[in-house]
């Protein structure tokens, strides 16, 4: 029925206190922020540029790096004309790519009659078993929701093969697990901490970088030194979210500062689909004098994980110019148009090597009208590609090593 591959996981359940319930809930933020940048952006991405801006136009909007490491879609178009019709009928699924195991015990235990079981494998660690019997399509069934300190098994198997043991039931899901003894969990605070505990991958709090690339801007330091954009710009940003004040805004902030105006006066925020979206726009952060390489702007674009790249006409980029380790995906707009009644934009999209593929799967060709439907597919492209990004070896080593140790202090509580 699903396997989740376990993320992020924190707290334990040894306390009865909503303290420990919060512990699970520690933000995704704070982890990662853990991981250093790099130093210096590929010595050949300027060069490569500028090699591409020599040649005949019109240019791509993505090129990839010679030293490879990036995968891109929607580049082999040159066709300017929008996918969707001129009605503004949507062709594409915008949906939000989650894997609903970790919603399992909430939408199918909690409340109900079911068992929570604990042991220990001598290879396997820590191992925790819920099971609920219930009827399904008038046939006695057994809801299975296994979690191991590497991932969560749920499966519905008939009850006939669900013998009484929960250890042998533990093996239905996983032939490799030894354990013997399972212990039932009695306390009726249990629910709660493992709910958490599970849902603790759903992320409801995106913060993304957003950088604005003037014509012939090869390098790193000239994307982060914009002081001026264009109205082209505003348009666009207006289409992401609302132009908020920083001071005393009491939503997710994405590591601004909302007291004392340290991070600049605005920001771009949106509510989208139940989850907080805080838009780093670069433009937005402090500009410093004599500081080439604009580390205040750089120090927040750089530690987001999914930035969007606006190019406020036709010119190329390449992923390796933006020294982070952290900056796993580029969404590329290029505005074709701009200032007109006919405004549209162009779409790219590049990633690192180890960056699973995420949808809404781009149109062909990848050219959108302004307004909500581009909103919607945005939006959801951006959601999509940081949670496809903690797929990545970086950040799937991080946050398994977490989720091991918090897993292992849940379970022995």
């Amino acid at each position: 029925m699903g396997v989740l591959k376990w993320r992020d996981r924190h707290g334990s359940r040894h306390s009865q206190s909503s303290d420990n319930v919060k512990g699970l809930q520690t933000s995704r933020d704070e982890r990662t922020n853990s991981v250093p940048t790099s130093e210096a952006a590929g010595n050949g991405s300027r060069e490569l540029l500028e090699e591409t801006l020599k040649g005949p136009k019109p240019y791509p909007n993505i090129v990839l790096p010679t030293g490879g490491g990036f995968w891109i879609d929607g580049q082999d178009q040159n066709d300017y004309e929008p996918a969707a019709s001129s009605s503004g009928t949507c062709t594409w699924n915008n949906k939000i790519e989650t894997d609903d195991t970790a919603k399992a015990y909430r939408r199918y235990y909690m409340g109900r009659e079911h068992f929570n079981f604990v042991g220990t494998d001598d290879q396997l660690g820590p191992v925790l078993l819920s099971v609920k019997t219930e009827s399904v399509a008038s046939q006695e069934q057994t809801r299975l929701l296994l979690r191991l300190r590497t991932g969560t098994t749920h499966e519905l198997v008939p009850s006939s093969c669900a013998v009484s043991a929960p250890h042998h039931m533990a093996r239905l899901l996983n032939d490799q697990l030894s354990v013997t003894n399972m212990s039932p969990i009695l306390s009726c605070k249990t629910s709660q901490l493992i709910a958490a505990y599970d849902e603790h991958v759903l992320v409801s709090h995106f913060k993304f970088g957003v950088l604005y690339q003037k014509y012939g801007q090869t390098s790193e330091e000239e994307l982060f030194s914009n002081q001026h954009t264009s109205p082209a710009f505003d348009q666009f940003l207006q289409l992401l979210g609302q132009r908020i004040q920083l001071k005393d805004h009491k939503g997710y902030r994405g590591g601004l500062d909302t007291q004392f105006g340290q991070t600049g006066d605005e920001a771009v925020y949106q509510v989208f689909k139940d989850r907080e979206i805080i838009f780093h726009v670069s433009s937005l952060l402090p500009y410093t004098d004599n500081d080439p390489q604009q580390l205040q702007r750089k120090r927040h674009i750089g530690n987001d994980i999914v930035a969007i790249v606006f190019q406020e006409s036709n010119t190329p980029f390449t992923p390796d110019m933006i020294a982070s380790h952290f900056l796993h995906a580029y969404i590329v707009v290029q505005v074709i148009e701009p200032n007109t009644p006919n405004v549209r934009y162009k779409v790219s999209v590049t990633a690192r090597d180890d960056v699973p593929f995420f949808g809404p799967t781009l149109p062909n060709p990848a050219v959108f009208r302004h307004g909500p439907d581009f909103k919607q597919f945005l939006l959801t492209k951006l959601v999509n590609a940081e949670n496809a990004c903690y797929k990545a070896h970086k950040f799937a080593k991080l946050e398994v090593s977490f989720a091991i140790y918090k897993f292992s202090i849940l379970c022995r509580s």
